[in-house]
């Protein structure tokens, strides 16, 4: 009795924060839909946890103990589903920024690392991040506008989707549910002034310059484009200026959390 009650109080608790919490774009709160108030996003911790237990046996101790700090951090949530098969849920946060003029879409095309090492990114992505469970919506795509630096007084958001899909976790090949809140946004003015406006910025920000480039790190980044024709030079420091000169088709911004520096790329149907 008193696990249910437990139970049914957090649950509840939940609920009254997603109301409440709900800001635009994200839609208003109906009768018959509650953004962000499905189950995976209301039940206890406890219930992960207790679920967690069923992959001790079938991990390797190290995947098992990240798994662990992700269902305890609230950045995933395991569940059981109808036929028994324990799930693992992620939320994530993300923007599709269009620039309608040429018929493209802002895209991640990878990061360089706090080590200095350059990597692409394992699948071409939207600017976004995870969220933990209990993190409002707001304050994770507050964080992902924070990240785009400048480039984010240049787009409009005019809407909001959630989109789910289920696929296997690469990283502990167990059966992972991806809800992402996509928010909808167009690009406020023409590629020529945010290009400028890109580096004038880099010119008066002038960025940390403790981002160690090392020379192994070449044009296997982006193994079947141009971006990185030109890294052949060696860069004791990183300076993101000179990067962006260096790589014109891309837009390197640093991080707020971290000290790391991603790419971002305007891509098309045709060029992804």
């Amino acid at each position: 009795r008193r696990a249910v009650s437990h139970a049914t109080r957090n649950y509840g608790q939940n609920f009254f924060t997603r109301l409440t919490g709900l800001k635009p774009p994200t839609p208003w709160p109906s009768d018959v839909s509650v953004a962000f108030a499905d189950s995976p996003d209301l039940m206890a911790p406890d219930v992960s946890r207790g679920l967690l237990k069923r992959f001790q046996r079938r991990l390797a101790a190290d995947k098992y103990n990240e798994l662990a700090e992700e269902v305890n951090t609230g950045h995933c949530v395991l569940r059981e589903n109808a036929d028994g098969v324990v799930e693992r849920v992620v939320f994530l946060v993300a923007f599709r920024i269009e620039d309608r003029a040429h018929g493209t879409t802002l895209t991640q095309l990878g990061f360089l690392g706090e080590d200095g090492r350059l990597r692409r990114s394992s699948r071409l992505e939207l600017p976004g991040t995870k969220r933990s469970r209990d993190e409002p919506t707001d304050e994770a795509r507050a964080r992902v506008l924070s990240n785009l630096s400048i480039l984010a007084k240049y787009i409009q958001v005019e809407s909001f989707e959630e989109v789910v899909w289920l696929e296997n976790s690469a990283k502990y090949d167990v059966s992972t549910q991806y809800r992402r809140a996509e928010h909808h946004a167009t690009l406020l003015t023409d590629m020529r002034s945010l290009d400028k406006a890109m580096q004038v910025a880099a010119h008066v920000a002038k960025p940390r310059k403790c981002f160690t480039k090392k020379n192994s790190a070449n044009a296997s980044f982006i193994s079947k484009t141009a971006l990185f024709h030109s890294t052949s030079k060696s860069f004791k420091k990183l300076d993101v200026l000179d990067l962006q000169q260096d790589i014109p088709m891309a837009y390197v911004i640093p991080k707020h959390e971290g000290r790391e520096v991603v790419f971002y790329g305007w891509l098309s149907d045709k060029t992804r």
